[in-house]
C-alpha cells in the first residue's frame, strides 16, 4: 500500500512539471543563449584626430600632410603644410616659361587651412562634407642665364624666380573610417578660384650692356579642383 502511494504522488508531481513546461515555464539549459544581431560597437575611445596624405599632390609638385581636428560631432577645423619641388603639370600644360632646360628647381613650400561641415555626422568626422579652404603653394626656381658687358664679353647670370598659387575653393566630398579600425579614406571634388603669381625673367639690352631682371606677373582663373586622401585616425 504504502509503495503504491509513493507511485501515486512521483506521477502527480511529473504531470505538473510537464504542464507548466507547456505553459511557457523557464527551462534552464547549459547552453549561450542566441541573442538578436547588434552593429558592433567601435573599440577604444572615438577617433577625434586625422593626419592625411593626398594621393594627387606629388604630381603638383607638394609633399604636404593635412591634419584634421574634431570640434564638434559636424564640424572640424583642418589644416597643413608641406615642402614643394616643380610643378610638372602647370610647366608642361600652363606655362610655357619654365619649361626650360635652363630652369633648375629648389625647394619651396606649401600651407592649407580649411573647414569641414559634416550635416549627417554620426559622432565623428565621417560621410558626407562640405569644406571651404585655403591653399598657398611656392614653387622656387633658378634661371641660368648668360649676361653681356658693354664689351660684349659674356659671364653667366642666375637669377631667382618662380611661380605661387593662391587658392580659394569649395569642396564636397565623402569620408570612410570602416574598411579597418584606424584607415581613414576620402574623395572630393569641387570649384577653385586661383590666383597664380609668376616671377620671369625679362631680357634688357641697354647702354648698360645685355642681362636679365625679373619681372613679377599674375593672373586670375576658375577651375575645378578633385583628389583621394588617406589617413590615419586616432
Amino acid at each position: 500500500m504504502r509503495r503504491l502511494c509513493m507511485c501515486v504522488m512521483l506521477a502527480g508531481c511529473l504531470s505538473g512539471l510537464s504542464a507548466q513546461n507547456r505553459g511557457g515555464g523557464i527551462l534552464m539549459s547549459d547552453e549561450d543563449p542566441v541573442m538578436p544581431d547588434e552593429k558592433p560597437l567601435r573599440k577604444g575611445k572615438t577617433p577625434a584626430n586625422v593626419i592625411k596624405f593626398a594621393f594627387l599632390g606629388p604630381f603638383r609638385g607638394d609633399y604636404g600632410i593635412l591634419y584634421e581636428r574634431r570640434i564638434l560631432p559636424w564640424f572640424s577645423l583642418q589644416v597643413g603644410m608641406g615642402v614643394t619641388a616643380r610643378d610638372k603639370v602647370f610647366e608642361r600644360f600652363t606655362s610655357g616659361t619654365f619649361s626650360s632646360t635652363n630652369f633648375k628647381g629648389s625647394a619651396g613650400f606649401s600651407a592649407k587651412a580649411g573647414l569641414r561641415f559634416y550635416p549627417i555626422a554620426d559622432g565623428w568626422m565621417s560621410g558626407l562634407f562640405f569644406s571651404p579652404d585655403f591653399i598657398y603653394r611656392q614653387h622656387n626656381l633658378t634661371a641660368n642665364l648668360t649676361q653681356f658687358n658693354t664689351d660684349l664679353q659674356p659671364s653667366p647670370q642666375k637669377l631667382r624666380c618662380g611661380y605661387a598659387f593662391k587658392e580659394y575653393r569649395l569642396l564636397v566630398g565623402q569620408s570612410y573610417d570602416f574598411l579597418f579600425r584606424n584607415l581613414y579614406l576620402e574623395y572630393y571634388a569641387g570649384f577653385v578660384f586661383r590666383e597664380t603669381q609668376e616671377s620671369i625673367p625679362m631680357y634688357q639690352n641697354n647702354d648698360q650692356g645685355a642681362y636679365y631682371t625679373r619681372v613679377d606677373q599674375s593672373r586670375f582663373a576658375l577651375g575645378v579642383v578633385f583628389n583621394a586622401v588617406i589617413g590615419y585616425a586616432f
